[in-house]
């Protein structure tokens, strides 16, 4: 299951009448820094692409125990193009969850994992 929440309009979506949030790409400057990455997974289109695209790279990356982090949610940074992925815990579970920053062009920018 994918979480998607909107707040902007500009993206098209081919079979996702989604619901993206927003954020600001400014604010993960440090994660770019110390989490980069040299992957390209080639462009994104929508988020459902996104989630996949972001699930490969973390099967790689962490194993399959990601998918306990669904459901994911999806971000977009509409000025810079830029997708945030990240996953969910349940209620009262302690730990923490994958993320993941990806251009619209593939470029994976930054891969990490809270704690």
């Amino acid at each position: 299951m994918i979480v998607i929440q909107k707040d902007f309009h500009n993206i098209k979506y081919q079979n996702n009448p989604s619901n993206v949030k927003s954020f600001e790409f400014s604010d993960y400057q440090y994660h770019i820094e110390n989490f980069s990455s040299d992957e390209d997974v080639g462009p994104i289109i929508d988020a459902e692409e996104a989630v996949a695209k972001a699930e490969e790279v973390w099967k790689k990356v962490y194993g399959e125990s990601v998918e306990e982090e669904k459901p994911y949610q999806v971000f977009y940074d509409e000025k810079n193009e830029i997708w945030l992925v990240h996953g969910t815990l349940e209620p009262n579970m302690k730990g923490g969850v994958a993320y993941i920053l990806i251009e619209s062009t593939g470029k994976v920018l930054a891969v990490w994992h809270e704690k």
